[in-house]
């Protein structure tokens, strides 16, 4: 359904131990590159990182998704 979702909210999930917990963005087990192609072809325009539990500083769970992101975006 190309062009009728311009947002999507991201997160990714990871197991530590044998706890699902939240993660950084390519932190996780997601698969972002074939996430992001699907994004792409439906026409999102705007991505919005939500994590609702940070296990480090969320400032530092923010940079580690958006360079994630970045790297994944520039290929």
């Amino acid at each position: 359904m190309k062009d009728r979702m311009k947002v999507v909210h991201l997160k990714d999930m990871a197991i530590v131990g044998d706890q699902q917990v939240f993660a950084e963005i390519g932190e996780g087990n997601l698969n972002w590159p074939a996430i992001l192609e699907a994004c792409e072809e439906t026409g999102v325009e705007w991505y919005v990182v939500e994590q609702d539990v940070c296990r480090r500083d969320p400032f530092e769970s923010l940079a580690i998704s958006y360079r994630a992101l970045a790297k994944l975006a520039n290929g």
